[in-house]
């Protein structure tokens, strides 16, 4: 299981389509947050820029890989986006949705939250379960994570109401958990293709997640780049 899907699993209240029904002479989707999987009737995002071959989840390694050296640092928070301080458009909502997912690698490597919760809504149950997940997942002194780089492939948006539906595509990497002596104490497998669904909305404050849905469509094949 990836580390996006961990926190995912662990939501009780899942963001979800309930179809394209929306008011009369629309053609935008109806979300509604419902105990349940995600529905069939989605939207079709646009392509990824390049499309990694995939392959049905196979059953978790037996064996755990050992660490491979990465060039990113998941203690190094993304860049923030114009989009954050800009007006409230489709465009800037797609991209202030995957800096914020974006910044799940970073919270999860040093527990700082500011940025995350600061761009959290109310009701994003998701938000907050990842904040105490990993505020209460406390690593050994000493230890270190590495991998586990989330990259945006495509984001498709539309207005709703008074918000933003918003769909990423998005590839997780593998990642470890390193104990201070460079024993594995954790390994999350990868990579991993995931379709994320997200609504937003705009206020006097700034840009705010409203919900997230997290689930894994795909494993990347060896040959997949």
């Amino acid at each position: 299981m990836n580390r996006l899907l961990v926190v995912a699993t662990t939501v009780v209240v899942a963001l979800v389509l309930g179809g394209c029904a929306g008011a009369v002479g629309s053609s935008r989707p109806t979300p509604a947050v419902v105990a349940t999987t995600a529905a069939s009737s989605r939207p079709t995002a646009s392509a990824a820029p390049r499309k990694p071959k995939y392959a049905p989840a196979g059953p978790e390694p037996t064996t755990t890989p050992s660490p491979v050296p990465v060039a990113f640092d998941r203690t190094v928070p993304p860049p923030a986006p114009e989009a954050l301080s800009s007006p409230a458009t489709v465009d800037n909502a797609e991209v202030v949705a995957g800096y914020f997912m974006t910044l799940f690698p970073y919270i999860d490597a040093t527990r700082d939250f500011a940025e995350w919760r600061r761009l959290s809504g109310a009701s994003c149950g998701y938000c907050a379960n990842a904040v105490e997940l990993i505020r209460d997942d406390t690593p050994p002194p000493g230890s270190s994570s590495i991998g586990g780089e989330l990259t945006i492939h495509s984001a498709w948006g539309k207005t709703y109401r008074d918000g933003y539906y918003v769909k990423l595509q998005a590839e997780e990497q593998e990642s470890w958990r390193i104990a201070a002596d460079g024993a594995v104490l954790e390994y999350f497998r990868g990579p991993h293709i995931v379709s994320i669904e997200m609504l937003l909305s705009h206020h006097a404050g700034g840009w705010q997640v409203d919900g997230v849905s997290v689930d894994k469509v795909a494993t990347v094949t060896s040959d997949g780049r």
